[in-house]
């Protein structure tokens, strides 16, 4: 992960999946900022992540939902097995 450390300060390490074969090195990354990596909610002066879960091979993993300012928006990991229903992008209008 040489070159994927964050510069500046963190407010929150967020991960889609506790058990990530890479969890040793980015708890040694996110301790260096203070943090610890997990998943959880986020919120701050009008921003809200929210962890959604994914179905994954075998174990449990998320995305996460992100809004602000009115508008979402959804960050999934690439190994779900399914498109999640959370992600899905529908006009307010259709049902």
């Amino acid at each position: 992960m040489t070159g994927a450390e964050p510069a500046g300060p963190l407010a929150a390490w967020l991960v889609t999946d506790a058990r990530a074969e890479l969890i040793r090195e980015l708890r040694r990354l996110a301790a260096a900022h203070g943090l610890v990596p997990e998943v959880s909610a986020f919120h701050a002066s009008g921003l809200t992540i929210t962890p959604r879960a994914v179905v994954h091979t075998s174990h449990p993993a998320y995305g996460y939902l992100i809004e602000a300012e009115g508008k979402r928006t959804a960050w999934a990991p690439g190994e779900f097995l399914e498109f999640p229903w959370w992600a899905a992008w529908r006009r307010p209008d259709v049902r």
